[in-house]
């Protein structure tokens, strides 16, 4: 039987559970289980499996809104969720490699966290081929080493604006001018530093992205000021 401040699901369907407030030491949704309207508001995970198993569990309608979420002993798993709200919440060290997101909306604070719409190999059991990413909100919320990868399309997601943060649209391109610009600076510890960036944004290009976000700190992180103003500029200019 498990203990109190466990939640284990299999196979489960619920609809309007009331799991708000709880401290979970370890939370397990498996093997499709379906949850529609939850309410797990100010719930603190960070241990356990969103979507465990074979099957995908499936959220719909589901809040998580002032929840904690924490990786290193929690894993996303085959979680697919649907109009869910996730209201300044804490994300953290998370890497949503089987996941999906559709029409959902964030705010707070989402830190070392991955999306990726390229499953892992063994997803290719379930006929999924892409994660679906559409229709999120993340213009709210505070996103720091946060990484979009394997082909989400950020035109369908609503992204944050400002200085803090860069969208690289049609970003081969840009990559390429940027190249072509620092090889012509002066400095060559600065254009080590700037090209070694280039290096990593092209990473994810590689794995399938079209346009980019970033932390515009990522961009200028161990250039002189100078010298992050021009990468940053020719960034800017797709």
């Amino acid at each position: 039987m498990a203990a109190k401040n466990e939640l284990n699901l299999n196979a489960a369907q619920q609809n309007g559970a009331d799991y708000s407030g709880k401290r979970f030491s370890v939370i397990s949704i498996a093997n499709g289980s379906h949850l529609t309207d939850c309410d797990f508001r100010g719930i603190h995970a960070t241990k356990g499996c969103l979507g465990a198993g074979k099957r995908p569990s499936v959220f719909t309608g589901c809040v998580f809104d002032g929840g904690t979420l924490k990786g290193d002993g929690l894993d996303p798993g085959r979680a697919t969720f649907v109009s869910c709200s996730f209201l300044d919440v804490r994300l953290s060290h998370l890497t949503f490699m089987d996941a999906e997101f559709v029409d959902c909306v964030f705010s707070g604070t989402l830190e070392s966290v991955t999306f990726s719409a390229d499953p892992w190999a063994r997803d290719a059991e379930l006929g999924r081929t892409v994660n679906r990413y559409e229709g999120n909100d993340f213009s709210a919320a505070r996103l720091r080493d946060v990484d979009f990868r394997g082909g989400i399309d950020l035109g369908l997601q609503r992204l944050p604006e400002g200085d803090d943060y860069l969208v690289v649209r049609d970003a081969a391109a840009v990559l390429k001018a940027a190249v072509r610009e620092i090889e012509t600076w002066a400095d060559a510890s600065e254009r080590e530093e700037a090209l070694s960036t280039i290096d990593t944004l092209e990473f994810d290009l590689q794995g399938g992205q079209r346009d980019l976000f970033m932390d515009a700190a990522f961009v200028t992180d161990g250039l002189p000021p100078e010298a992050a103003g021009k990468l940053l500029a020719v960034l800017r200019r797709s």
